[in-house]
């Protein structure tokens, strides 16, 4: 077998939620890589501190790291090429204490040094929260992946979900391909309840999550067909949503609230355009919702401004990228965009947040506002 001409070391914000644990991971990961101290020219001296760092404090740890990195690089061998891969690169960029990142991105900078540090992340404002020391060694070189087409999100779920295709294939292998081919590709409920999901802006990984969900449902008790439904895929999308926006939302406070609820009317009311919303406009959606019951105590536009970038950094409202409202288009804000002009969208599906609403679990509605 082939070995790898690099080192693969992979990090994600979400597991290794500390700079501690993601050390003791990226330790861990180097010190199992069958040769890779023998390859880099270490004793058992070496060894013997790779063992005892396994076990130490951050600083050991950090200590080890950056001896076994460096002496690696120096080393007439010229050790073994590293990447570092780091999902949820925004959690990183975001935490009090950034000596992980940091340490990581000075190594990069060694003139022996052959490390790649790579992150990976669907947040385009994941360098504000950066250190400045940070910042300076970052090249800030980003590459852009759109979201796949929902034609192309449909071809991935059947290479995933069906079977390879085999001389000897049973009659249940083919039913199963047979029938997920027609539910992905055919049946119109489930179609249009998939591109509705897509318009989300999920990834890939949303939908594998959404069809792992609906798959597991084949093994409840009472459950007697082997195949899946589009039933299935609908209670899925259901246990999703309750699963993480929607209990973000029972959560927020009135007037975040208000603010949603607005833009879901916005949303209900202009279903079958391709209608672009802003701040600006669910500001005076909110007013004409106090003009109505009228209330004397309206709140202002810097209070609902600070709601509305809560609203942002919780995903519920997300921006569109590179689009803004007709209504700053109108207005002339086309070289520089103010940003309570710029076109977003609502996360949550506006019949999900009337159902919230009605059940009483948004403790924060006032009774006056309805959808």
């Amino acid at each position: 077998e082939a070995k790898s001409p690099f080192l693969l070391v992979r990090l994600c914000g979400l597991l290794h939620n500390d700079d501690v644990m993601a050390l003791k991971e990226i330790t861990r990961q180097l010190s199992t890589r069958s040769g890779f101290m023998n390859k880099a020219g270490f004793s058992d001296t070496r060894q013997n501190e790779e063992e005892n760092a396994i076990k130490g404090s951050f600083t050991q740890h950090l200590q080890f790291l950056l001896s076994t990195l460096k002496d690696s690089a120096a080393s007439g061998k010229r050790g073994i090429p590293i990447i570092f891969v780091l999902n949820n690169f925004e959690v990183f960029s975001r935490r009090h204490k950034q000596a992980l990142l940091y340490n990581l991105l000075d190594l990069v900078q060694h003139p022996e040094s052959q490390i790649v540090v790579i992150g990976l992340t669907t947040r385009v404002d994941h360098a504000t929260s950066m250190e400045k020391r940070i910042k300076s060694r970052f090249d800030n070189q980003q590459l852009y992946l759109p979201q796949p087409s929902f034609e192309q999100i449909q071809d991935i779920l059947l290479e995933r979900l069906c079977f390879t295709r085999m001389r000897n294939e049973t009659q249940h292998i083919k039913t199963w391909n047979s029938r997920m081919e027609s539910l992905i590709k055919e049946h119109t409920g489930t179609i249009e309840a998939l591109k509705h999901f897509h318009g989300f802006g999920n990834s890939v990984g949303s939908f594998l999550r959404l069809f792992t969900i609906a798959i597991s449902r084949l093994s409840l008790p009472a459950r007697r067909d082997e195949h899946l439904q589009p039933t299935d895929i609908l209670e899925a999308m259901k246990v999703l949503q309750d699963d993480g926006l929607v209990k973000t939302l029972c959560g927020i406070g009135k007037t975040d609230l208000l603010l949603v609820i607005a833009m879901a009317r916005l949303e209900q009311n202009h279903e079958d355009e391709d209608y672009d919303s802003s701040f600006e406009i669910i500001f005076e959606e909110v007013q004409k919702y106090f003009r109505l019951v009228g209330h004397e105590r309206a709140i202002t536009k810097n209070v609902a401004w600070k709601s509305f970038e809560n609203l942002l950094d919780l995903n519920i409202v997300r921006k569109v990228t590179g689009r803004i409202s007709k209504l700053a288009a109108g207005q002339g804000h086309k070289s520089t965009v103010d940003s309570q002009f710029k076109e977003v969208r609502l996360m949550v599906d506006p019949d999900t947040i009337q159902d919230l609403i009605r059940s009483g679990r948004c403790a924060a509605c006032p009774t006056t506002m309805r959808l």
